[in-house]
């Protein structure tokens, strides 16, 4: 099975911001030209690539290594998450925010209870079991 256009972007952006002449001003100014209507993707785009590294930079912080992009990015989306509370957006959709994402997982029914391995008849219950009073059995 391939992998989806998503993932096949990606790669090719990583493969090429590694390349010494890569020139991020050029794609910044190419997907800012785009209609209207798509700007709202690409900014969508931008603020789940904020967000994914502001919990990076969470983790790699903790380890006691980081960098500027990190660092930027945690920053970044703490301004976000404070914006979108100012404003009624009704054609972008934003990362959740961590308290968000806490409260799906408060809000989700308890795991259900292992039950024993499923059996035909159980030890306790004698309903199924059948007496044959035969004399070759």
């Amino acid at each position: 099975m391939g992998q989806s256009k998503e993932i096949k972007i990606g790669e090719q952006i990583a493969n090429a911001v590694e390349d010494h002449w890569f020139n991020p001003a050029t794609i910044g100014y190419y997907l800012s030209q785009q209609p209207l209507w798509t700007i709202d993707r690409v900014m969508e785009i931008v603020m789940w690539i904020i967000e994914k590294n502001a919990r990076r930079y969470e983790d790699e912080y903790g380890k006691g290594q980081t960098s500027e992009g990190l660092m930027l990015a945690y920053n970044l989306d703490r301004v976000i998450d404070k914006y979108r509370g100012k404003y009624d957006f009704k054609y972008l959709t934003f990362p959740p925010t961590t308290a968000e994402v806490q409260a799906k997982i408060d809000d989700m029914p308890p795991a259900p209870e292992e039950k024993a391995a499923a059996r035909w008849y159980r030890d306790q219950d004698n309903s199924n079991h059948i007496k044959i009073d035969h004399p070759f059995l």
